[in-house]
């Protein structure tokens, strides 16, 4: 005798609203990543240089108005995302702390469900504002960063005598920030070579996007960036009732 599975009616509603709300979650996060940790979005370069891609920009947007401490216009927009269920729905955000806990940002739950499904996806709250990067004699390489971490600035340089270089971070407003850059400055000789500036980023900077400026001094005169992203690493959790 032939064997099958049998849905009840009330399995079989039960899977649509599992594939439906399921459908809806993953459809705030970009579903492809170049690198096996799918939904934080990290890639690496073969140099080493840890780089971040633009995914789950509503949930990064709630975030870095969190950071502001715009409380009200960010519980909006999650309410918004919340809402945006065709069935009950509760959401809550995470953040992992720099002491690797996790706390809780934001708690939307105006419903209370003796039976629900319970949807989570790791997150990386960046925002990608289309910074570009510019050089010519001068380039820069900066690498996208966790905060708290110190990371390494390439400046390579192209002149025809010795020139010195200082290396200064912006935000996306051209905002010049008090982060600390060593050393403060570097010579380079005529020809082409490359060198190093250590920039340490605080814990308490944003999740955004930002530039890192190199200033060639005479005889060369010019300038070179490189756009980067500040980022932090969360936990999204929908439920929804059934």
């Amino acid at each position: 005798m032939s064997k099958g599975i049998i849905f009840t009616i009330d399995a079989t509603i039960a899977l649509g609203l599992f594939l439906a709300s399921l459908f809806l979650f993953y459809s705030f996060f970009i579903e492809d990543s170049t690198f096996g940790l799918r939904g934080a979005g990290i890639y690496t370069k073969t140099d080493d240089y840890l780089y971040i891609e633009e995914v789950n920009e509503a949930f990064s947007s709630v975030f870095n108005l969190y950071q502001k401490g715009d409380n009200q216009t960010a519980y909006s927009l999650l309410d918004l995302i919340r809402s945006q269920s065709e069935y009950p729905a509760n959401i809550k955000m995470y953040l992992f702390e720099l002491n690797n806990t996790t706390s809780k940002i934001y708690d939307i739950s105006p419903n209370i469900f003796t039976d629900k499904l319970v949807f989570r996806r790791y997150a990386s709250y960046s925002i990608t504002r289309g910074l570009v990067h510019i050089g010519t004699d001068v380039n820069v390489s900066a690498p996208s960063t966790y905060v708290n971490k110190t990371i390494n600035v390439s400046v390579t340089v192209t002149t025809t005598g010795s020139t010195i270089v200082q290396l200064q971070l912006y935000n996306s407003t051209d905002v010049q920030m008090p982060w600390t850059v060593n050393p403060t400055n570097l010579t380079f000789n005529a020809g082409t070579s490359t060198q190093y500036f250590n920039v340490t980023i605080p814990s308490n900077a944003w999740i955004d996007e930002y530039y890192a400026k190199a200033i060639a001094g005479a005889p060369l005169n010019q300038n070179g960036t490189d756009p980067f992203n500040v980022f932090r690493f969360g936990i999204v959790e929908m439920e929804v009732g059934i």
